[in-house]
This record gives C-alpha cells, structure tokens and sequence, in this order.
C-alpha cells in the first residue's frame, strides 16, 4: 500500500490542492509487487474472490468481478500509457498484467532502468 498515494487515489488531494484536471497526478513507480504483476491489487482481490467456497451466487458474482477488473485493468493501462507513454508500453511487455507468471518478472536491475528513463 505504500506504494500508492491513497490521497490521489481517494481523490482527496485533488481536492486539497483544488485541482480539477484529469491527468495522473503521480509519478511512475514500481512497488515490489509490481514488478511481478501490473495490477497486484486486482491479483489479490480475485484470489479472494475465487478461493471462497462456492454456490451459484458465488460463482456469478465471481465471474462478473472478475469481467470487471479485466476490463478495469484494460482502461487503466490505456490512461497509464498515455500519462507515461513508452516507459509503460515497456513495462507492460515485461510484468504480466492480472495473473503473475513466472517468465514475466521484472528484475530489481530493470525496474531501476525503467524508473531511470525519462
């Protein structure tokens, strides 16, 4: 968690600072657990999601949350890409997005390459 700013995510600096455009108030950063996935917590969140016990309801709710933070996590990529262009298209071809997979990892050496870029 301490890798976001829960005051720009709440929304709550923006209204501090009387802020009123849309444009990504944060640098780019990468956390520990992005480095092994592009959306640590949507990952978290549909494994509770999907390791509950299950009945029908369960399951329908499952398979809509887990619609949801796939396209979610589509519209969030198209906003990073055009607030850290190049640097995030990089970085997506590195770190898997919802689902961490093993040949996917960002090592510490690249995340500090792609935090150095300008």
């Amino acid at each position: 968690m301490r890798a976001y700013d829960g005051g720009e995510f709440l929304g709550l600096r923006q209204l501090r600072a009387g802020t009123r455009t849309v444009e990504d108030q944060e640098a780019f950063r990468i956390s520990p657990l992005h480095r092994y996935v592009r959306h640590p917590w949507y990952f978290l969140s549909l494994v509770i999601v999907w390791t509950r016990d299950m009945n029908a309801a369960m399951l329908l709710s499952a398979i809509v949350i887990t619609a949801y933070f796939v396209v979610g996590s589509r519209l969030e990529e198209r906003k990073l890409i055009a607030y850290h262009g190049e640097r995030y298209r990089r970085y997506m071809e590195k770190v898997a997005g919802l689902v961490p997979l093993p040949w996917k990892v960002l090592s510490p050496e690249e995340a500090r390459e792609l935090l150095a870029e300008t």
